[in-house]
């Protein structure tokens, strides 16, 4: 068993309690036990690893255009930024917003809002200083979520980068709670910046013009940290008890929430990260939005043995210079980019022709025979001739990924476990645990789980009567997760009956996620409550892990997996893999149709609506869900072919975190989506089923 299971835990409808097998007790010990608040942890690396690389960024050249090498900020660098920083926002509060509302007595909220930058962390630790909390606002959302967070915390300060400052003073109505904008990028424009956004001394005397006109104070960090060199003020170190961050959720189903987040269940959170891995002297490359809980989590937990962080360079296209950069050691994602460069890895290697390929195959199956049986993910021979070039994608030197979001498709999970020769772990948390919950143990050889409880926390199932789930069932209980520990947050911002109703009066918090507890003692995730349905031939359905399972077929980039209780059968949207889709077509396509022009953008359409296509999709489809055992009232009926990818809809149909938005993607596709119903409704027997 690789959890622990904690005796005469069971209690009716509720499964036993699992805990993680070297904390049986449920604490985590008294290692690091002075460490109470993220201050602490910000002053413990700066002072214990003094003068060490820290916070890494790559900067940017206007004339030519181009990015260069990593420059570094050191530990002590840091700690002097944030002494400076910090005083001038003492200033500021005192001078421009000393009424600022806030979530609790004597605290005020900071808002970030910027992609990954040094100036992010900085930000915070010098809000952490005189116990103000951040509000992390995602850089990818729209406009009017932003607009939301910054109203919802009230945030009087917001700082942000130049580029996010126009459309802020344009609809500044919007937001009447804002006093000062900080600029993260240097007005004075004889300075040198990071910014890859081409702002001149004109335009932005204009934008000083216009914050002055509505009553905005506009400065740039430079003239903060400025103003606390010249007048410092003593440190106001916040409690354990304190706000140390509002977290907003990403907004699947309803409007986003602001998790409140304190100093104490964020200490435990990044502990609970740390024992789960105790990685030292890590190079992490930063990328995923340092709004979201798991990636500042993630950050936190590497500081207790020192990391040098570098930032991504903020453009997803040069995602893959920057680990070639940086070369990190360690680095979070969820599965999109594991994805997208398994595609064409696995193409160069295990899934290419001739001698290459059959070499490559060979290398890679006696890599596996060996992890498999315990015997690790190392080879001489095989990771110098072969696989060396698939690690330099990543930098060549990755020990660790985390990975996160959604479920990793197995053949990927142990295509980069043998391809890196590294330890590849799938991880849950949530918001309103910091991104904190089950995390694959490096000794887990499997596929198909999410892990073990983290240290200190504890996980249980519901039963679920309603959908026939069975948490006391003594093979393999299903039900919702439940999870318990320190790690929680503290209720909802101004929501507090929606917080009420998640906590049970044992400090159980209700997930809302379907899960399996397995015979080995992982955990798997199988379904969310509310994206669960039943049709009319009364079948539940977990949509998410259809779409899971369906999105590993070379064909499929995106696929959106939908049903309702008033009809029978389940419909789905797909956007192909574009050029495989054409060629896989062909086939089952006339003359004309096939023709030397098959592969522009008209004629991909026209392939996308043919209905010999669409029809022999269903067929690839059905074949997967019969090699996975699905019952047949829960197989694809009809499809409707999409060119455009979902990442095209302008943001709308995925969360900041990459997660589908259900209600919204049902609406996107509401026309496409009846005339599939009423195609199958109009049918003697359900399309393509036999």
């Amino acid at each position: 068993m690789q959890s622990y299971k904690v005796p005469s835990s069971q209690v009716p409808g509720h499964s036993y309690i699992t805990r993680h097998p070297d904390f049986k007790d449920g604490s985590q010990g008294q290692e690091y036990k002075d460490i109470t608040t993220l201050w602490d942890l910000f002053q413990h690396e700066v002072t214990v690893f003094s003068k060490r690389e820290f916070l890494g960024v790559r900067t940017f050249d206007p004339p030519t255009g181009r990015t260069g090498s990593y420059q570094w900020i050191t530990t002590t660098e840091a700690g002097d930024i944030v002494e400076d920083f910090g005083s001038g926002l003492d200033h500021i509060y005192s001078k421009y917003a000393p009424e600022c509302p806030a979530a609790t007595p004597g605290q005020q909220p900071l808002a970030i809002c910027v992609p990954n930058r040094v100036e992010w962390l900085l930000a915070e630790f010098a809000a952490f200083r005189s116990r103000r909390y951040s509000v992390g606002i995602s850089d990818g959302v729209d406009i009017e979520n932003a607009e939301m967070a910054i109203n919802n915390s009230e945030s009087a300060v917001v700082v942000c980068s130049m580029d996010k400052i126009p459309r802020m003073l344009n609809r500044i109505r919007m937001t009447p709670s804002i006093k000062v904008v900080i600029s993260m990028d240097n007005l004075d424009c004889s300075r040198p910046t990071i910014s890859t956004q081409p702002f001149s001394a004109e335009s932005v005397a204009e934008l000083r013009r216009q914050a002055e006109s509505l009553g905005v104070v506009l400065l740039d960090m430079a003239d903060v940290v400025d103003m606390g060199r010249e007048k410092p003020t003593d440190a106001n170190p916040p409690k354990p008890s304190d706000i140390s961050t509002i977290c907003y959720t990403s907004g699947t189903l309803a409007a986003k929430k602001g998790a409140i987040c304190t100093h104490n269940s964020n200490v435990f959170a990044s502990k609970c990260a740390y024992f789960s891995g105790r990685l030292s002297d890590s190079t992490y490359l930063s990328f995923v939005p340092l709004s979201c809980c798991s990636e500042r989590n993630t950050v936190y937990a590497l500081m207790y043995e020192h990391c040098r962080i570098g930032m991504f360079s903020g453009t997803p296209e040069n995602l893959i210079d920057d680990f070639q950069q940086l070369s990190p050691t360690v680095f979070l994602t969820d599965p999109t980019l594991l994805n997208k460069v398994y595609d064409k890895a696995a193409a160069a290697t295990i899934h290419a022709p001739g001698m290459v390929g059959a070499m490559a195959r060979y290398a890679y199956s006696s890599k596996l025979q060996i992890f498999k049986r315990g015997g690790g993910t190392k080879h001489a021979f095989w990771d110098k001739i072969l696989f060396s070039k698939v690690a330099q994608i990543f930098g060549g030197r990755v020990r660790t990924i985390y990975c996160g979001g959604t479920a990793l498709i197995p053949e990927v999970h142990d295509f980069f476990r043998i391809a890196l020769s590294c330890d590849l772990l799938q991880g849950y948390g949530q918001t309103e645990t910091f991104g904190c919950g089950v995390l694959q143990l490096a000794t887990d050889t499997t596929t198909g789980n999410i892990g073990v409880p983290m240290p200190g926390v504890d996980m249980r199932l519901r039963s679920i009567p309603d959908m026939n789930l069975s948490a006391t069932s003594p093979i393999c209980p299903k039900g919702e997760l439940m999870i318990r520990g320190k790690c929680l947050f503290s209720g909802y911002l101004k929501l507090p009956e929606n917080s009420k109703n998640l906590m049970d009066d044992e400090g159980w918090m209700a997930t809302d996620d379907i899960a399996r507890f397995n015979e080995d003692g992982t955990i798997s995730i199988i379904g969310r409550m509310k994206n669960s349905f039943k049709t009319a031939r009364f079948c539940w359905v977990a949509p998410e892990s259809m779409e899971l399972m369906y999105s590993a077929h070379p064909l499929v980039h995106n696929i959106f997996v939908h049903g309702t209780p008033d009809e029978r059968d389940l419909i789905a949207i797909v956007s192909p893999e574009r050029e495989p889709f054409i060629q896989w077509a062909q086939k089952y396509l006339t003359r004309d149709t096939s023709s030397s022009t098959a592969k522009e953008t008209t004629a991909y359409k026209e392939i996308c609506s043919n209905e010999a296509v669409c029809n022999a999709l269903v067929d690839e489809l059905r074949n997967i869900a019969i090699k996975n055992n699905l019952q047949s009232r829960a197989y694809i009926a009809a499809v409707h072919c999409d060119p455009t990818p979902f990442e095209s809809s302008n943001g709308e149909l995925f969360t900041s975190t990459r997660k589908l938005r259900r209600n919204v993607a049902a609406e996107y596709y509401k026309n496409e989506i009846s005339k599939l119903f009423a195609e199958l409704d109009n049918s003697e027997a359900p399309v393509n089923l036999k």
